[in-house]
């Protein structure tokens, strides 16, 4: 990846590897842009800001997990979710030191006012669809909050994960997995039991009425 000679590669790279020894606050437009041998309206036309540039690169690392993931028959739900996480991971374990770097920058917090990693949260919509889950309605938003709660603490735990085989991302995304499947498990049944107590007592049969039914008290009264 990034390996084209295209303008918005060429400032990605330059990016990644000016913040190998330059800290995300320090590094300036001018920098990069001299990095990658453009002038400043070259790249302005690429990208409006330094933020631009992290979020095109976490783009392009969403755009290879949809291209290269594939589901196995018979997985489970929890099955896919583990394996979508652990292919995104698998594609940023080359820039993991820069990642870090920028991740300590901002006290190890994805929410920290100006951290550039915030947008990586944003990435767990095509993830859950990758994984094949709904992320739509009142359960779509619940599953949405969790991974993205779940990415973040498992992104701390990658970060500092020195086995090549990320066995320490890969236990803890286990274990969260199972226990998060619980979870969403139990709401579905109390928002299956709601629903069909809502039907029963009639709740939200606003608007429905039999067709015998005036619409208003003054058409009553003409009724009658």
């Amino acid at each position: 990846m990034f390996e084209s000679f295209t303008k918005k590669d060429r400032i990605i790279r330059a990016t990644l590897k000016l913040l190998e020894t330059t800290t995300w606050q320090d590094l300036t437009l001018v920098e990069i842009a001299r990095h990658a041998d453009l002038n400043l309206s070259e790249l302005r036309s690429e990208f409006s800001s330094k933020a631009g540039i992290l979020e095109e690169f976490s783009r392009t690392i969403d755009d290879e997990v949809l291209r290269t993931y594939r589901a196995d028959e018979g997985d489970t739900v929890r099955d896919r979710l583990f394996d979508v996480l652990m292919t995104r991971f698998d594609l940023l374990l080359p820039y993991r030191p820069v990642l870090k770097r920028i991740f300590d920058e901002f006290g190890g917090r994805f929410t920290a006012p100006h951290s550039p990693l915030r947008h990586l949260l944003g990435s767990q919509y095509w993830m859950l669809t990758a994984a094949g889950i709904d992320v739509e309605g009142p359960m779509g938003f619940a599953r949405l909050s969790g991974i993205a709660s779940l990415y973040a603490q498992a992104f701390t735990r990658w970060v500092e994960d020195d086995d090549p085989s990320q066995a320490k991302t890969m236990a803890f995304l286990d274990r969260r997995l199972r226990r998060g499947e619980k979870l969403l498990g139990r709401l579905a049944r109390v928002q299956s039991t709601c629903s069909r107590l809502s039907r029963v007592l009639g709740i939200g049969t606003r608007g429905r009425r039999d067709e015998n039914t005036p619409e208003t008290p003054q058409a009553a009264e003409q009724g009658g």
